[in-house]
């Protein structure tokens, strides 16, 4: 079984971090720079640390240069 995530991605923070939102949906804060993959391969690491999975078990499907993320964690 496939599960999505609704991610809004924060580059260029001063920390990184997460939240729950009520309806589902991460909110993502990371210290990376949005330059060369640097934000996603960070936001991919945070999300994983807080699924308590691997980073290759989680895939960026939509929004791979927005702020807006869908992410598809994989079985």
């Amino acid at each position: 079984m496939e599960n999505i995530l609704s991610i809004h991605l924060h580059p260029n923070a001063k920390q990184n971090k997460i939240e729950t939102q009520t309806n589902g949906s991460f909110e993502i804060w990371v210290t990376a720079q949005p330059q060369d993959n640097k934000a996603n391969a960070a936001c991919l690491k945070v999300l994983a640390k807080q699924l308590k999975v691997s980073p290759s078990r989680l895939e960026i499907i939509r929004g791979f240069t927005s702020r807006h993320k869908t992410i598809k964690k994989l079985k």
